[in-house]
């Protein structure tokens, strides 16, 4: 028999409506444990051999706003990954059981990449105990977790940030003097920076 439990990740916590609740936490282009959830062997006669995990990801972060998903073992090694969610789900199974010696216990991380959705956000959760694919690792059948209800970590909330746009003079940007007369001179150019998300410029003001 075993438990599996989730555990602090270092999000925030919220109680209301998450979406105006959360602060956000990351930006695009960051790479960020989103999840964590501990196995734990009870009876103490034989191991666990972990074979994959399905994960629900709770929020109104859309599928294509967190990719590149992986799940890493208790000594930071990648026990499986897969590149994206399908209908909040994201399944991972692992290319070697991960072993949980009996009356121990072992901790895996769910990391992402946050690809898009500024201001939306997510959270984490293993929704039924069937999304768990473990074994006793001696006899080889599939066991179900004891006493399991939906789990997520109560710190679990992680919401994108705004994008924003950035404009600086170029160090490659002319200078000197024009003379009386002249045409199409390059009086300056700048460089503009766009993060967090696609932004459309429509004017632009120069003093």
């Amino acid at each position: 028999a075993f438990t599996v439990t989730s555990t602090a990740v270092g999000g925030a916590t919220s109680a209301g409506n998450p979406s105006s609740d959360v602060s956000a936490n990351v930006s695009v282009g960051d790479t960020k444990e989103i999840g964590k959830f501990r196995f734990s062997e009870t009876t103490g006669r034989n191991d666990l051999a972990v074979k994959g995990i399905v994960f629900f990801l709770e929020g109104n972060a859309r599928d294509k706003d967190f990719t590149d998903f992986e799940v890493l073992g208790q000594d930071n090694a990648v026990l499986g990954k897969t590149q994206y969610a399908g209908n909040r789900y994201v399944t991972v199974m692992f290319t070697s059981p991960y072993i949980v010696p009996q009356s121990q216990n072992r901790t895996v991380t769910l990391r992402a990449k946050v690809s898009d959705g500024s201001g939306n956000y997510l959270r984490v959760k293993i929704q039924n105990d069937f999304d768990v694919m473990v074994a006793d690792n001696a006899l080889g059948y599939q066991i179900l977790p004891t006493s399991f209800s939906s789990t997520g970590a109560a710190d679990g909330y992680f919401k994108v940030r705004e994008g924003s746009l950035s404009i600086s003079k170029s160090q490659a940007s002319r200078s000197g003097n024009v003379s009386a007369g002249a045409t199409d001179i390059e009086l300056a150019s700048f460089d503009v920076t766009a993060v967090g998300e696609d932004i459309e410029i429509q004017k632009i003001g120069i003093g």
